[in-house]
C-alpha cells in the first residue's frame, strides 16, 4: 500500500521479506506516521515553502536479513553482491531481485527464485557453491 495503511505485522513482513532497511519518501504519505516501524533521520533538500526537505529519509525498526536460505554476510556496491561466510553444502537465497544479466562467480550458478505475487523472483545459488563468491552484473554476457 503505497500510503502505508497495512496493518503492522503486515508491513513488518513486506519489509522482512524485501529486506528493507531505509525508506526515502518523496510526495507526502500517511506511511511517514508510522512511527511504530519506521524511525526519521533526516532530509535531503530542496526544501519546500513550508521548509519540508524534498526528500524524507527513514530507517525501518524491523531486523531484515538479505538472506532468505542460509545466511553469511553480504557486501554491495555497483553491480556487484560480494557474499561471505556462507555455508557452501546448503543452497543460498539472497532477496534482491533477479535479473537475466546477472552471473555468480567464482564457479556457482544463479537461479531465479520464485516468489508469490512478484513477478521477478529473488536469487537463488544452488549448492556446492564457494563460501565467498560474488553475483555481478554481466551485462548479458554469458559466463
Amino acid at each position: 500500500d503505497p500510503e502505508g495503511l497495512l496493518p503492522a505485522k503486515d508491513l513488518k513482513k513486506y519489509f522482512e521479506d524485501y529486506a528493507v532497511k531505509w525508506v526515502i519518501v518523496t510526495h507526502r504519505k500517511r506511511l511517514e506516521d508510522r512511527r511504530d516501524i519506521l524511525e526519521p533521520l533526516g532530509g535531503i533538500p530542496p526544501y519546500d515553502k513550508d521548509g519540508i526537505p524534498f526528500h524524507r529519509v527513514y530507517k525501518t525498526k524491523v531486523d531484515v536479513s538479505y538472506f532468505a536460505e542460509n545466511d553469511g554476510r553480504v557486501k554491495v556496491d555497483f553491480n556487484t553482491i560480494e557474499v561471505s561466510g556462507t555455508d557452501p553444502s546448503r543452497d543460498v537465497v539472497l532477496r534482491f531481485h533477479y535479473l537475466e544479466t546477472l552471473v555468480c562467480e567464482p564457479g556457482c550458478t544463479l537461479l531465479r527464485e520464485p516468489l508469490e505475487k512478484d513477478p521477478v523472483g529473488f536469487l537463488r545459488i544452488p549448492a556446492p557453491h564457494p563460501a565467498d563468491f560474488a553475483v555481478v552484473n554481466g551485462y548479458g554476457e554469458k559466463p
